[in-house]
């Protein structure tokens, strides 16, 4: 499948929001504590993974007002295994070409800007460093953008959701 890797397009109908799977959408550090309710254990790519139901709709109303991207180490398998899971079609991804984690910077961030150039964005993911709130913070001078980091424990929240949608409503007010 193509990536459909459009970091040329100055579209601003709808900002981009880059989602990342691991941490975000499968939630990590539940070993030894038992599932919340709505979290359950499911097999999908030889993994086991913790997904929450909620995060289907949550994810479906995110996409009324983003164009939605992963942005994970799954890449295009996301399409494949994280998709079906939440009833999503398949998004466009980008492919980390320029990574290296040293655990202090965020490795994913190269690749990021190059894939989102001058587009308005938002990105959630639980490994966002000092160094990508740098670059978010120097680019929405001009360029709205927002940076969520998520606890790995807890995933996509309503409180992250409802803090991208008034972002995105925010971003549509000025296009």
């Amino acid at each position: 499948m193509d990536n459909t890797q459009d970091t040329k397009s100055t579209n601003t109908d709808k900002p981009l929001l880059l989602v990342d799977v691991d941490g975000v959408l499968n939630r990590f550090g539940l070993g030894g504590h038992p599932l919340p309710e709505e979290v359950k254990l499911v097999k999908a790519g030889g993994y086991s993974l913790h997904i929450s139901d909620i995060n289907t709709k949550r994810l479906q109303r995110l996409s009324e007002h983003f164009k939605m991207v992963w942005a994970t180490i799954w890449e295009g398998d996301a399409n494949k295994y994280i998709a079906p899971l939440h009833d999503l079609p398949n998004w466009p991804y980008i492919i980390f070409q320029h990574c290296y984690y040293d655990g202090v910077s965020t490795w994913k961030l190269n690749d990021v800007q190059k894939y989102v150039g001058e587009r308005p964005m938002a990105w959630i993911d639980d490994d966002i460093q000092k160094d990508a709130y740098a670059w978010a913070d120097e680019r929405k001078e001009e360029i709205p953008t927002l940076l969520l980091r998520t606890d790995p424990f807890d995933g996509l929240t309503e409180e992250i959701v409802e803090q991208l949608l008034k972002f995105a409503i925010e971003v549509e007010g000025k296009s």
